[in-house]
This record gives structure tokens, C-alpha cells and sequence, in this order.
């Protein structure tokens, strides 16, 4: 639910650029701003209110290859809006590049958008076991199991589970185990996630080179989970069936294709 208002502050990061777009933009700024004062007034004279109801899982679409002949066009336009400044690739917070433009757009240095970042991601580290908990009381597990049989309609599920590679430096020592299957060096990151979309447990300790399945039975997740009855996790074939894990059938995958 959101509200329109009016702000006396202008911002002009969104026109920051050398693009021609952004000269006709700073050429006419004045204009746009006046413009802009005369067609909003400050005081908002009703209070209606807009919002879209939603309900259930959000709506997604299998991943598909586009035909080569389509995909050459997509990669033409991709590269036409950089080189005119209409887009901009995504970018992590460790990198420089992204830390540069942010103070540029914010009007501090560089060094003051390192600093800030490092105190956010240490603040987050300091809080994260009241955040990231995953459910190992009856209690929590009965409360897991009703609400992912709630949203999804898949009995005895608590949590999905899946891992991911983070990409890092090439370490000095032991470089060999952080080189993954494609050849990057990275480390090998498990987490499970419950019905409300938000993590449950997070593990950063392997390297690489490391099976995903290997990294599941040596889990502080693992242990506990596997003595529990009528308690299962969602992931994918990579990993072997058990009494606390259901994979995908192959066969039954096979019939629905």
C-alpha cells in the first residue's frame, strides 16, 4: 500500500552521465524542475490510497535458451543501451567500480562508501544467529510444516536446500581445493530457506571443489535433522534421497516432459 507526496529536495542522480540523454536532461533541468513545481502541488488534497492484493507464491516461468538468431539481437540491444547510458550492469559491493559510482551519485568519496559498507555487512554478521535460525524444537518444525504445507501444499517439508559458489580470489595456500568444476576458484556455500522466502541456515566453509552432497552430510543442519520423523528438506537431484531429503524422480521427471 503506498501514498503519493512531494519532496523540496531535488535529486539528480538519475541524470548523472555522459550519454546524450543525460546532456539534454542537464541542459533542461531547470525547465523539468519547473515543470515538475507546477504540475504536483505540495499538498495532497484526497487520501486515496491504491494496492494490489497478492496471494501466494510468486508467479515464475521455466528458464529457456533463446534461437541464436534472437539471442544475437537481445546482445545488440543490451550493448546499445551501455554504450548510450540508458542501462547498467549489476554490480557487488566489493567492487570498486560500484563503490566509486555510488559516491558519485551520493556526493562522498569512495572511502566513505567502503566504510559504510563494511559497518552494514559487519552489522549484519554481529546479528546474524538471532536472524538466521534453522528449526530444531518439535515446536518449530510442526510450525515450519504447516506453513510450507499452507503456502505450497507439500506435506512434511520444513526448508529447501541447495548450495551456491561464491566467487573469490585465488587463495596462496591450498589453491587446487577452491578450483570448482568451470575451472573459477570460489567457495561452495550452502543455505536452506523456508516458506517465507528467508534463510534458515547458511554454511561458507568449503571450498570449491567440494560436492554439494558431501557439504549436506557434514552439516550442523544434517545431524540434528536426520533423528527427527516426519521432517523432510526439497532439493534437487544432486543430492541422494533420504528419509530427511526428497530429490526429484528421474523417471517421474521423464513422464511429465
Amino acid at each position: 500500500m503506498g501514498g503519493a507526496g512531494f519532496s523540496e529536495i531535488l535529486n539528480d542522480k538519475t541524470i548523472s552521465g555522459n550519454s546524450e540523454y543525460h546532456e539534454l536532461l542537464n541542459r533542461y533541468k531547470e525547465r523539468l524542475v519547473a515543470k515538475l513545481n507546477s504540475t504536483f502541488s505540495k499538498a495532497i488534497k484526497h487520501n486515496t490510497l491504491h494496492f494490489i492484493p497478492t496471494s501466494g507464491p510468486s508467479v515464475t516461468a521455466r528458464t529457456r535458451r533463446l534461437h541464436p538468431a534472437q539471442l544475437k539481437v537481445a546482445k545488440q540491444e543490451f550493448e546499445y543501451m551501455l554504450e548510450k547510458g540508458i542501462c547498467r550492469p549489476s554490480q557487488v559491493t566489493g567492487d570498486p567500480g560500484y563503490q566509486k559510482g555510488i559516491g558519485a551519485e551520493l556526493g562522498v568519496s569512495e572511502a566513505t562508501v567502503s566504510r559504510t559498507v563494511n559497518a552494514v555487512v559487519d552489522s549484519i554478521i554481529a546479528h546474524a544467529n538471532e536472524w538466521i535460525k534453522f528449526p530444531t524444537t518439535n515446536s518449530e518444525i510442526t510450525e515450519a510444516k504447516q506453513l510450507w504445507h499452507r503456502k505450497y501444499k507439500f506435506p512434511t517439508a520444513i526448508s529447501v536446500i541447495d548450495c551456491t559458489h561464491i566467487g573469490i580470489l585465488k587463495p596462496k595456500l591450498y589453491e587446487d581445493e577452491y578450483i570448482n568444476r568451470k575451472g573459477k576458484p570460489t567457495l561452495n556455500v550452502q543455505a536452506t530457506c523456508y516458506a517465507k522466502e528467508m534463510f534458515t541456515s547458511v554454511g561458507i566453509s568449503w571450498p570449491g571443489s567440494v560436492h554439494d552432497s558431501r557439504i549436506w552430510k557434514t552439516s550442523q543442519v544434517y545431524l540434528p535433522l536426520r533423528n527427527k520423523s516426519n521432517a523432510v528438506l526439497n532439493g534437487y537431484r544432486g543430492y541422494g534421497m533420504e528419509p530427511c531429503l526428497m530429490t526429484p524422480l528421474k523417471t517421474l521427471l521423464l513422464v511429465l516432459r
